[in-house]
């Protein structure tokens, strides 16, 4: 990235250094190399000049003859932040993230007004964030690594002082969204990818990771929609062509999909899978994969503030699922008081009182035919060897005729 504030006002600038400039701007180094050599030649010591020369030999892939001019340039600018800054570039060409830390604080610490430094140091952070373990289980409890919420903190605070010092754009708010899903505040995360989108509809990497972003929450059509566009501005998207394959599995093999969801829902601090809008993440991709588990439902409804129709209606269709009838027709009948239009909910009222119709008049009936002919099996069991499956079905009819006479 371009340090623009470190260019002169153009009326200060010769043609050289102007042109110097042109070329760097418009990422021709090679040009800018040529204009760099030509204007050091007249001034060796040029603080622009020594900075252009050694960030284009750096983005034109000469990093050892990039390390010479910077050398020259920190030895004859010591006080300027242009040194330090080149120097974190290189060390995070070479993927030593600590070094390239460590040089963009010694940049700020000499200019720490810098909007691009304080951005430049919180991408840095976010780097190291992905490459270390952000969660632990402890007594079965999963949790945050101390470092990890500490250096993610540290990382929020350096970009919200970027965005301050110099305004919101769409990587920044692109970056805040990822920050936010690292740490699973999804609503927060949700509201800056769109913030960014709205910015600038035309950057690929927003909607890329905002694809990526989705699927993991279970937002399948949305990601699809913003994979598609990152694809159409770039065709090389890594978290897009990443939301692509997963799409295709989960089309040839719906159960990957839903396990892979299943793993990113499950592996989340406890504290914060228990809000209320995880619960019901975790409720609607379960119903997704044909699953109603009663305690997901359980946990929602003692958090949840506000009654959500949607989770009530699942929450009847898990008790039929658990063969708890009762308890689901009087749910639905309550539901139904609620809303007395829903088509939904009445065709479920009529179902179940079907069903307690049958089970009350035609049910005992056909417990008790088959209780008989278990317990005619029962006795047709003889000798020693027979005696343990006689218990069993004898057991297992009088139970029956038991159900029967409720």
């Amino acid at each position: 990235m371009p340090n623009f504030h470190a260019a002169p006002e153009f009326d200060a600038r010769s043609e050289t250094e102007n042109m110097m400039w042109d070329h760097f701007e418009n990422a021709l180094y090679e040009a800018a190399i040529v204009q760099a050599r030509q204007l050091l030649s007249a001034s060796p010591d040029d603080l622009h000049g020594l900075y252009v020369l050694a960030e284009s030999l750096r983005r034109s892939g000469r990093p050892d003859a990039a390390d010479e001019v910077v050398r020259a340039l920190i030895s004859q600018h010591p006080e300027r932040s242009e040194g330090p800054e080149v120097l974190g570039n290189l060390a995070e060409d070479r993927g030593r993230l600590s070094d390239a830390i460590a040089h963009y604080e010694q940049a700020l610490r000499i200019e720490p007004e810098s909007a691009l430094y304080h951005y430049r140091l919180s991408y840095l952070l976010n780097e190291q964030l992905v490459r270390m373990p952000r969660l632990r289980q402890l007594f079965r409890k999963i949790e945050f690594y101390p470092d990890f919420l500490a250096l993610a903190e540290r990382a929020q605070q350096e970009l919200l002082t970027a965005i301050r010092l110099g305004g919101a754009n769409v990587v920044s708010l692109t970056k805040r969204a990822e920050q936010l899903a690292l740490l699973f505040e999804t609503e927060a995360a949700d509201e800056h990818y769109r913030e960014a989108v709205a910015a600038d509809p035309r950057f690929a990497y927003t909607h890329g990771s905002y694809a990526a972003f989705l699927l993991k929450e279970g937002e399948l059509k949305k990601a699809r929609d913003h994979a598609e566009q990152a694809l159409m501005l770039d065709p090389y998207d890594e978290n897009a062509l990443e939301v692509k394959r997963w799409i295709e599995i989960g089309e040839d093999q719906p159960a990957k999909l839903h396990a892979y969801w299943f793993d990113c829902l499950s592996s989340r601090p406890a504290e914060i899978f228990d809000r209320p809008e995880h619960l019901k993440k975790a409720i609607l991709l379960h119903a997704r994969a044909g699953k109603y588990p009663l305690h997901l439902y359980d946990r929602y409804f003692k958090r949840a503030e506000t009654d959500d129709f949607e989770i009530a209606l699942l929450y009847g269709q898990a008790l039929c699922g658990e063969f708890e009838y009762g308890r689901a027709l009087k749910h639905f009948k309550k539901l139904q008081s609620e809303h007395p239009e829903n088509a939904d909910v009445n065709d479920w009222v009529r179902k179940l009182s079907a069903y307690g119709a049958f089970r009350l008049h035609a049910g005992p009936l056909l417990y008790r035919t088959a209780a008989n002919a278990l317990w005619t099996a029962a006795l047709c069991c003889s000798g020693l060897l027979a005696l343990p499956r006689a218990l069993s079905r004898g057991a297992k009819a009088r139970r029956m005729r038991r159900e029967a006479l409720r």
